[in-house]
C-alpha cells in the first residue's frame, strides 16, 4: 500500500514553512504537485531524477581518453616510485651486512683478546644462547681460527 499524504497535511506543510510556497511559487509546483513528490520521497522513490544531457560517442571517447591518460601517468608514477624504493631498500641491505660484518669481525677480536680457546664448552654454552644473533651477523668458529691464524 503506497503512503499517501493528503492535501491537508501539504497545506499545513505549507504554513509552517512558508518559504516553501515562494520557492514551489518560483518553480510553478501545485499542492498536488508538492503531494505527490512528497508521497514519492516517502515511498522511498525520491524526487524524479534531473534530466541530465546524453553523452555522445565523442565525449565519451574524450572522456575515456581523458581517464586512460591520467592512469598512465599514475602508473608511470608508481613504477618509479616502486624503482627508488627498491634502490632504497639494496642500499639499506648493503648497509646491513656491512654493519653486520663489522659487529662480526669485533665479537672475533674481542673473544679472541678475552680467551684465545673459544672451543671451550663453557665458552660454547655461552656462545649457543645467542645463536639467532650469532647467525645474523654471519660468525662462526671458522672465522675465529682464521682470524687466530691471520695473527689477530
Amino acid at each position: 500500500m503506497a503512503n499517501v499524504i493528503s492535501e491537508e497535511a501539504v497545506r499545513t506543510l505549507l504554513k509552517l514553512n512558508p518559504g516553501l510556497r515562494e520557492s514551489l511559487a518560483k518553480g510553478g509546483a501545485t499542492t498536488i504537485e508538492v503531494k505527490d513528490a512528497a508521497a514519492r520521497t516517502v515511498e522511498g522513490q525520491g524526487p524524479p531524477p534531473a534530466s541530465t544531457p546524453p553523452r555522445t560517442a565523442l565525449s565519451l571517447a574524450e572522456e575515456l581518453a581523458r581517464i586512460a591518460k591520467t592512469f598512465a601517468a599514475a602508473r608511470a608514477e608508481t613504477t618509479l616510485r616502486e624503482k627508488a624504493l627498491a634502490a632504497r631498500r639494496e642500499a639499506l641491505a648493503r648497509e646491513a651486512r656491512t654493519e653486520a660484518a663489522v659487529c662480526c669481525e669485533e665479537l672475533v677480536r674481542a673473544l679472541i683478546a678475552v680467551d684465545r680457546n673459544v672451543a671451550q664448552r663453557r665458552n660454547q654454552a655461552i656462545l649457543e644462547q645467542e645463536k639467532a644473533f650469532l647467525a645474523e651477523i654471519g660468525f662462526s668458529l671458522e672465522r675465529v681460527l682464521a682470524a687466530e691464524r691471520r695473527g689477530f
